[in-house]
């Protein structure tokens, strides 16, 4: 071994063998951070008094709806001269934030999750004249003319 490999290093200088790889739904963490983000700085042109009961629920309503609209979109809604605040006085309600979005972008529509293919349905099978029903079957089975069900190799 080398000196250098032996010699101590600080905490946060060595570099590590396995980086963390980003999950699935890293991107969609990040996304929704920046929109709270935005959230936040939209509302903080209202006063206090003014914003519904509950702030963090009323906030966490409007991160998840600037998430189906594209960035550009949110920042022109967040925007102190273009936006929202320069058109309501009091805090928007959830209906006016998601028209402003929707009339900013009508050719856009609204970020969806996929749609996934469902499976086909599964083919029904038709009786064959052969077949007995189980009222049928019941009956040959208390005559005795078949067993009621299949005798396994620890049963004989």
């Amino acid at each position: 071994m080398s000196e250098e490999h032996n010699e101590l290093k600080p905490i946060g200088s060595a570099v590590s063998a396995n980086p963390v790889r980003p999950s699935i739904n890293s991107g969609r963490l990040e996304r929704a951070e920046a929109m709270a983000v935005l959230a936040q700085r939209l509302f903080s042109f209202y006063h206090e008094q003014e914003l519904a009961a509950n702030p963090e629920i009323f906030l966490a309503g409007v991160v998840e709806l600037f998430c189906h609209y594209s960035r550009e979109a949110v920042l022109r809604a967040v925007s102190p001269t273009f936006g929202l605040p320069a058109k309501f006085k009091f805090p928007p309600r959830l209906a006016e934030i998601k028209e402003f979005l929707d009339d900013l972008s009508p050719e856009e529509p609204p970020r969806r999750y996929p749609v996934l293919p469902r499976d086909p349905p599964i083919p029904q099978v038709k009786p064959r004249p052969e077949w007995k029903s189980y009222a049928e079957f019941l009956l040959m089975s208390a005559s005795g003319a078949v067993k009621p069900r299949p005798v396994g190799r620890f049963e004989k």
